[in-house]
């Protein structure tokens, strides 16, 4: 069995490769029929599927197999992706500047524009689907691991399945050259995140409603899964480590284990 500290080494830069520091964005938003503003299904001429064909076609790119298929590898190191919501997303290509983040979003919204134009579109940008409840949007790629965490989530809060289909978001990931960089990068991100939740809020409605909130991301987060959502405890501490974070990640019940006969639910083995 892996000590925390050997599994925490996994964390260390490769001391025999040149090494630049990088910075990469995952970004998500929702395309629903522009004259009913029904959310998109993933089959059909106007479905996701079409949508992810095109886009193939257009950016000279291969779509991964699947079931089905929801992964479009791009040429220059990004990817486009369905997630089980219909969330249409972009990851880009690792970049050393924000300028290079910045045309590669820049270049993705005329990827989004040329779609919503063909495929007669409205692309949403919010933080969350603002009228479609999650009976209305389904879960719209029911493969393995999405089925898994679809029923998984009930278990153990209440929000799990709006998350997965309601939600969208921008992620952000930090490059580092050696642990300790990496550990106050860390621990600054959950510093600031409550602070840029507040500041980018933009998910007031949920369900056709006025939540109350700027941002009801949040409260659904917080009720999605207590092991592995929210604020890590004992960041705040000067001294806290990888080493603590992986102790944190160990304990968490696993979504499922990937075996030679495929996705398999572990029943809340940790």
């Amino acid at each position: 069995m892996l000590a925390l500290e050997e599994m925490a080494a996994q964390f260390r830069a490769d001391p025999n490769k040149e090494y630049r520091v990088l910075v990469g964005f995952e970004w998500e938003l929702l395309l629903f029929e522009r004259e009913s503003l029904q959310p998109l299904g993933y089959a059909g001429e106007r479905g996701l599927g079409a949508v992810l064909a095109y886009v193939a076609e257009r950016q000279g790119g291969q779509i991964v197999p699947g079931s089905p298929p929801n992964k479009l590898p791009l040429p220059d190191g990004g990817q486009i992706s369905i997630e089980p919501g219909g969330q249409f997303e972009f990851s880009s290509a690792p970049s050393p500047t924000f300028s290079g983040c910045m045309s590669q979003l820049r270049a993705f919204e005329e990827v989004v524009a040329d779609v919503c134009q063909r495929f007669d579109l409205h692309a949403f940008y919010g933080g969350a689907n603002p009228v479609h409840s999650v009976d209305d949007i389904g879960l719209v790629v029911p493969n393995e691991r999405y089925g898994i965490m679809n029923d998984y989530f009930p278990r153990v809060g209440k929000l799990g399945r709006k998350m997965m289909r309601q939600t969208t978001s921008v992620q952000v990931t930090f490059d580092y050259r050696d642990r300790e960089i990496g550990t106050e990068l860390f621990r600054t991100c959950l510093h600031l995140a409550p602070l840029a939740a507040a500041l980018f809020a933009r998910s007031p409605y949920i369900d056709g409603e006025d939540t109350g909130y700027r941002s009801f991301r949040g409260p659904i987060w917080a009720d999605t899964d207590p092991s592995r959502c929210g604020l890590l405890p004992g960041f705040e501490r000067p001294d806290y480590t990888f080493v603590d974070y992986v102790g944190h990640v160990v304990d968490a019940p696993m979504f499922f284990v990937q075996t030679e006969d495929g996705v398999v639910d572990p029943q809340g083995m940790t």
